[in-house]
């Protein structure tokens, strides 16, 4: 990829103002991901020691606690084929993702 390449004009239409997160990746990260996960890589963890703060103030960690949340009260999530979540459950999982849902704490801090 030219170096130029986020100064087209048509590229430049084409994102609408917006960066694309891959532009802040390292080469060697890019290249990374375009790549199938290393088999000694382990998932990501979340460390369970978070305050009720801590997790409202992280996305990722809010999020991730809202998807495992649902998947605990319907035991289960609908899956496809290939074991990706289906869209019927990403979609619901969109509005619930979206900022209303709030953390409730299940311990004090």
């Amino acid at each position: 990829m030219a170096a130029d390449f986020l100064q087209d004009p048509r590229v430049q239409g084409w994102l609408d103002g917006v960066e694309p997160a891959w532009t802040l990746l390292t080469f060697e990260s890019l290249l990374a991901l375009r790549h199938e996960p290393s088999t000694v890589q382990s998932a990501i963890q979340i460390a369970n020691d978070f305050s009720v703060g801590e997790i409202a103030g992280s996305p990722v960690a809010r999020n991730t606690l809202i998807l495992l949340g649902q998947a605990i009260e319907r035991v289960g999530l609908s899956l496809t084929a290939t074991g990706n979540l289906s869209r019927a459950t990403v979609a619901e999982m969109c509005s619930s993702l979206n900022g209303r849902t709030t953390i409730k704490p299940t311990r004090s801090d």
